[in-house]
């Protein structure tokens, strides 16, 4: 039987963003256009907040809320004329239709790009667009990581300060959020439209606030998002392959900048992490295959009167097994190498990171407000069900992290953390 052929969607990009979004609207305003309405729409909520300030005074009920009103209008404004007079290499302005999706839930497209597209987009880019990764400003380091679809970092596990950015929107994808097509791009199940990689672009985080700023200004009049309307916006240009932001020689942008590390990040990045891990775990279990060797497993332990994870550790053969068994199921296979088992020691490492800034040996190292961010964490729900999931997955990495967390657990019951 004939391999299918899936036909390549068109890259979102400057010269494809109105039609793609637009396609079903007869007229799309041109860019000029927009800048000017949007400029006049600003300027008319400076003059609106000056008349009412006006009012106010001469009724002698001025409140400071009509001076602040007239300051935000006038920073809103000043915000819009900075971005389309500072656009970054390699993008352009475009018009483009932004409506919500009829059907689809918002929740359900993003819950479907952190399981099925976060991680593979990293590895593709890294794969086939790493010369592009690397003039952006990613080490080596950072890139091996990206192969094996986890968060780029430094040879000191310093996060570069980047984001995947959906060039359409998911709030305002419209159609593309309610078609489910493959992509040939990243195949396997289908997906909806705007989770495809050619609707996907990685780029420093301070050009994705400048498109968000932008989208912002907009948000603040015209009609709501559900009536649909065109938005100018900041969007890549055809002058590159457009999966990855080029370098910014002209900028302060040139060189990537890595995220701050203060507790909150780091304990944000870590629930990620742990959900993360969640929902590949509830990938894995769509297999048959791993299903039932997930209930074979559990019927030895049974026997073993033990857990899983114990079992594994006193017989590490029983891992080896389930490696195997996982290959006959090539997409379970390969979720099981490239996210979830890497995903566990990249929570292992994270939460020791974590603990070791808190730790009651080192009672100098933060605030009695950071500890109080990672014991709400570490004492919650989250941590306490995936202790109890651990002890039902038969591999290393699993029995590695609950001993991390048993550490853990003795230091506290040692010595419990000031706050």
């Amino acid at each position: 039987m004939a391999k299918e052929t899936l036909p390549t969607r068109p890259k979102t990009n400057s010269m494809t963003i109105t039609r793609l979004t637009g396609g079903l609207i007869k007229a799309a305003p041109t860019k000029d256009e927009l800048i000017t309405q949007i400029r006049q729409e600003l300027s008319s909520h400076i003059t609106q907040a000056e008349e009412e300030q006006k009012q106010q005074q001469a009724a002698g009920q001025l409140r400071g809320s009509f001076n602040k009103a007239v300051r935000r209008a006038q920073k809103e404004l000043a915000r819009f004329e900075q971005i389309i007079s500072h656009v970054p290499d390699g993008f352009a302005l475009a018009p483009v239709y932004y409506k919500g999706p009829d059907t689809a839930e918002k929740k359900d497209i993003y819950d479907e790009y952190l399981t099925h597209v976060r991680s593979q987009f990293l590895r593709y880019i890294a794969t086939e667009h790493a010369d592009a990764v690397t003039a952006l400003g990613i080490c080596e380091t950072g890139i091996d990581r990206m192969r094996k679809g986890l968060e780029p970092a430094d040879d000191q596990k310093r996060p570069y300060n980047v984001d995947i950015d959906h060039i359409v929107e998911r709030a305002g994808s419209w159609h593309m959020g309610d078609t489910q097509q493959k992509d040939p791009l990243n195949p396997g199940r289908t997906k909806a439209q705007v989770n495809h990689f050619a609707n996907l672009i990685l780029l420093p985080s301070e050009i994705h606030g400048m498109k968000n700023n932008l989208n912002n200004v907009q948000f603040s009049s015209g009609p709501p998002a559900r009536q649909g309307r065109w938005m100018l916006m900041l969007v890549p240009d055809d002058t590159h392959a457009g999966f990855v932001c080029p370098p910014q020689p002209k900028r302060i942008l040139n060189g990537l900048s890595f995220r701050t590390s203060d507790i909150s990040r780091k304990t944000g990045y870590l629930t990620f992490q742990i959900d993360n891990v969640y929902r590949s775990l509830e990938s894995l279990r769509q297999s048959s295959i791993v299903r039932k060797a997930l209930a074979l497993y559990d019927a030895i332990a049974e026997n073993k009167n033990t857990t899983v994870m114990k079992a594994a550790a006193q017989d590490p053969e029983l891992s080896r097994v389930f490696n195997y068994l996982a290959t006959q199921d090539p997409h379970a296979s390969a979720e099981l190498a490239q996210i979830f088992r890497p995903g566990l020691n990249e929570i292992k490492d994270s939460i020791t990171d974590i603990f070791n800034e808190v730790s009651p040996d080192n009672p100098s190292a933060a605030t009695a407000k950071q500890r109080i961010v990672f014991s709400r964490l570490y004492q919650g729900r989250k941590i306490k069900r995936l202790k109890k999931t651990l002890t039902t997955l038969p591999f290393p990495e699993a029995q590695a992290l609950s001993e991390t967390l048993t550490r853990i657990d003795n230091k506290l019951k040692e010595k419990p953390p000031q706050v």
